[in-house]
């Protein structure tokens, strides 16, 4: 393969029971679907460029060739290979036919090769572009581009080669390989390598990534509630086990007569950070609790149980739990406790003294405050499992969606009762691991607040 053409082989997806042409209107069949599908189709290169792609390893290079005797020649054969692809109805291989060495698989109707990119002077692999293990296979993937790059074991000799494009200066690697470089152009995995546009140049990776796989932007992701591991793995309880034999009963409350409106609180409503005219009290604090994450009932359904809560959550699921450090409370001992909700009771947890002060200092960082520590401290923690047993993808997006929801009305109350509260911008979920026990991969901290007494 020579480095002057893109080289790939080029067919129909594997998913593609059967394709033909009745008149101008294409007919499709697909392994998943129960029926064929008629799409009206008016490239009139649409019947040879299907009987090509029939033939098994034809190549880039075969098609161009055949489509010479086309009336539109080549780009008449491109156009119906551009809809075909946006369609999702093509995959394609790069290497030997028989035994590729890479394969594109297409993720979005967005994505089409541009077979005709020009050399890739000037350019280099975009900083989006990771590489990850998927079972035996390593994927090539990026946030810009609705297609992933397959390297099979077979294939992952020339992982150095991909990762070196338009770096071959780097010491360690070998130079970089022309065909590789245009199919990695040809796929939109490069970037200019001389700086990017201001607007691009503000996104982190994490952020973009994030941001596009918890997207509905890619219409080949399965995404949402899914239930996929309905029937294999029990559902996490909705109620965690008792965390502490011990347990501090909190008064309940009544509101009715004592709340302001919506609006006043609405607009009263402001950000207050450090320690008030005086200390936070045990039972200001338990109001708050009450009002925002009791569980008022545990609803049983197939196939989850569901924590009901006065504020809303995906899929009422209810996932969030609610740690204090108490550093200053009238009432309540310095220390660091879970929120019960369900007996609206708080479980004194065992912690390092130093761990605690860390996570105080953390959030007074975060605040401007230097040294000055919050009274108490809210962490509010995902039970992930909970939300991943139902939802793919999108899990760790609606425990984010869901925080929000409870820092909003945590906001709210605590301003209706004349506290002083605060969101924390950033974390340490280090050193809530170390102050729980817990493994990240059953819970995890995913948002900080504070709440001091009056202003």
């Amino acid at each position: 393969m020579t480095g002057d053409r893109l080289s790939l082989v080029v067919r129909l997806d594997p998913a593609v029971r059967d394709i033909g042409m009745v008149g101008q209107t294409m007919r499709i069949a697909m392994r998943s679907w129960t029926a064929p599908r008629d799409i009206p189709f008016p490239f009139a290169a649409a019947a040879p460029t299907l009987a090509w792609l029939a033939a098994p390893g034809t190549t880039l290079d075969d098609l161009r060739q055949r489509a010479a005797g086309l009336p539109g020649g080549w780009p008449s054969a491109a156009d119906v290979l551009a809809s075909l692809a946006r369609r999702r109805l093509l995959a394609w291989a790069y290497g030997d036919p028989a035994a590729p060495l890479l394969q594109i698989e297409a993720l979005g109707g967005r994505f089409a090769p541009d077979y005709d990119a020009p050399a890739p002077v000037g350019r280099r692999l975009s900083r989006f572009a990771y590489l990850r293990r998927d079972g035996e296979r390593v994927l090539l993937e990026c946030p810009e581009v609705d297609a992933r790059i397959v390297v099979p074991p077979r294939g992952q000799a020339v992982l150095a080669a991909l990762m070196s494009v338009g770096d071959a200066s780097t010491a360690g690697y070998p130079a970089p390989d022309p065909s590789l470089e245009r199919l990695l152009a040809a796929c939109g995995f490069l970037e200019p390598a001389g700086g990017e546009r201001p607007d691009r140049a503000t996104w982190g990776f994490h952020d973009r990534l994030f941001h596009e796989e918890t997207r509905a932007n890619v219409s080949g992701r399965a995404q949402g509630g899914t239930y996929r591991f309905k029937g294999i793995l029990p559902s996490p309880p909705a109620v965690k086990p008792p965390m502490s034999a011990e347990r501090i009963a909190l008064p309940a409350f009544d509101n009715a007569n004592t709340s302001g409106s919506l609006w006043s609180v609405m607009e009263a409503r402001i950000s207050r950070r450090g320690p008030g005219r005086r200390p936070l009290q045990r039972d200001e604090l338990a109001h708050l609790l009450w009002r925002v994450a009791r569980v008022r009932k545990v609803i049983r359904t197939e196939p989850q149980d569901l924590p009901n809560r006065p504020m809303p959550a995906g899929g009422s699921i209810n996932e969030l739990e609610f740690y204090l450090v108490v550093n200053r409370c009238e009432g309540l001992a310095p220390g660091f406790y879970h929120y019960a909700g369900v007996d609206h009771a708080l479980e004194p947890l065992q912690a390092s003294p130093a761990v605690l002060a860390g996570l105080l200092d953390t959030a007074s960082l975060a605040q401007a405050l230097e040294h000055k520590r919050s009274d108490c401290l809210i962490v509010l923690a995902a039970r992930l499992p909970r939300l991943g047993w139902k939802y793919e993808g999108i899990a760790y997006r609606v425990a984010l969606m869901n925080a929000g929801v409870a820092v909003e009305a945590l906001y709210l109350v605590a301003t209706d009762l004349g506290l002083s509260p605060c969101a924390v911008g950033t974390g340490n979920s280090a050193l809530f691991e170390q102050a729980t026990g817990l493994s990240p991969w059953e819970e995890t901290a995913i948002a900080e607040f504070t709440v001091n007494g009056p202003a």
